[in-house]
């Protein structure tokens, strides 16, 4: 974040503060973590949320009560988008960046596993532990996928928003009175 910015934060947090509404600091937790909490808490609650962001993490939380709307191309995502864009199902997501990487947020994937290979395996099988054992798939991709799945393991786990962080405070407060 530009020193610009992070020095002018204070002054947004006092105007949204003055409209009336709750401003909480999580101070130790990534910005990305809390929404993906705070939105999967509403869900829970059958609370509609929608998260404004062109952040493709947010896409596995796509459902009935959580809508990612992409600010710039004025658009809601759906799941057809999803599969227009990535070639797999939403459900799959994780699993897809996990194995092709995502340059974007330094994920390293597995290497040697690209956009098409991943697409193969996940579009295929319904884990890659089925798809090491199958006989039909290459070998090629077998061998990276043995010889690599603890890089599959770290990948899928930063690829994967946390929803369990502790925030301190209730839905309920964050009600506009």
């Amino acid at each position: 974040m530009p020193d610009t910015l992070k020095n002018a934060l204070h002054y947004f947090k006092e105007a949204i503060e003055q409209t009336g509404i709750v401003v909480f600091e999580p101070l130790n937790d990534e910005a990305d973590d809390i929404i993906a909490t705070l939105a999967d808490k509403a869900a829970k609650n059958k609370i509609n949320s929608t998260i404004v962001s062109t952040d493709k993490g947010f896409l596995p939380f796509l459902n009935d009560y959580i809508c990612v709307y992409d600010y710039f191309k004025k658009t809601y995502l759906d799941c057809d988008s999803i599969e227009q864009r990535f070639g797999i199902e939403q459900s799959k997501l994780i699993d897809f960046w996990a194995l092709a990487g995502d340059k974007t947020n330094d994920v390293p994937g597995v290497k040697g596993i690209g956009t098409k290979s991943a697409q193969l395996i996940v579009n295929t099988y319904e884990s890659i532990d089925s798809a090491i054992e199958d006989d039909a798939l290459s070998s090629s991709i077998q061998k990276k996928l043995v010889g690599q799945k603890d890089m599959y393991v770290i990948s899928k786990q930063l690829v994967t928003l946390r929803t369990d962080i502790q925030l301190g405070f209730s839905l309920k407060q964050l009600r506009l009175h």
